[in-house]
């Protein structure tokens, strides 16, 4: 968690942050970037009791923010997957001391980290 007053949710293997405000949510990508739905896009109806919960803050992500996005490629295994985010190739951050970010995936990251 980049941030103090969030909380984390995990998506595919991806870590997202939220924070409830007055009438939106903050929601915030691994990447950095924001977005800000009312409540009312989330649960589609004015809120009750309460109703706004963390999964309803899951679905609203996964319908209206991930499958509006094109998926990244990898640059190890050159597919576009969900789980591929700008991160450190361990390999090279260890061996070169070269911390660049890339898109790798969970199962090339695994890989590289395996030979050091």
């Amino acid at each position: 968690m980049n941030r103090k007053d969030t909380r984390p949710l995990t998506i595919n293997g991806q870590q997202w942050e939220y924070k409830i405000g007055r009438n939106t949510v903050a929601i915030y990508d691994s990447e950095g970037k924001r977005f800000f739905p009312k409540f009312t896009d989330i649960i589609g109806e004015k809120l009750n009791d309460g109703n706004l919960n963390p999964a309803a803050i899951i679905n609203y992500i996964k319908i209206k923010i991930l499958s509006s996005r094109e998926l990244n490629k990898c640059k190890c295994c050159g597919y576009k997957k969900e789980d591929v985010i700008l991160r450190y190739n361990p390999f090279a951050a260890e061996i070169h001391e070269d911390y660049n970010k890339e898109f790798l995936c969970n199962n090339c990251t695994a890989n590289l980290a395996d030979e050091i």
